[in-house]
């Protein structure tokens, strides 16, 4: 099962770099789609606290990074 892990992981990672190389939004929707199944199961093969308390924190975090560049508080040329 950890080597189907690891082979998602990695089938994620090059989805992402592909869809950053050639700008195709349906490369990004669908490494999402696997990140989505990739952390239950994360979760279900070594689960400790710190492990979902990490994942917990980073939604949370991505959720106000989202809300901020939304409102416009905050602009992407500030992470420049």
């Amino acid at each position: 099962m950890r080597k189907y892990f690891l082979l998602l992981t990695f089938l994620v990672i090059a989805l992402n770099a592909a869809g950053i190389f050639y700008h195709k939004p349906m490369l990004n929707i669908i490494a999402i789609g696997m990140i989505i199944i990739l952390i239950p199961l994360d979760i279900y093969l070594e689960p400790t606290r710190r492990k979902v308390m990490s994942y917990c924190i980073g939604a949370v975090l991505l959720a106000l990074l989202w809300v901020a560049l939304h409102f416009e508080w905050i602009t992407p040329l500030m992470f420049i």
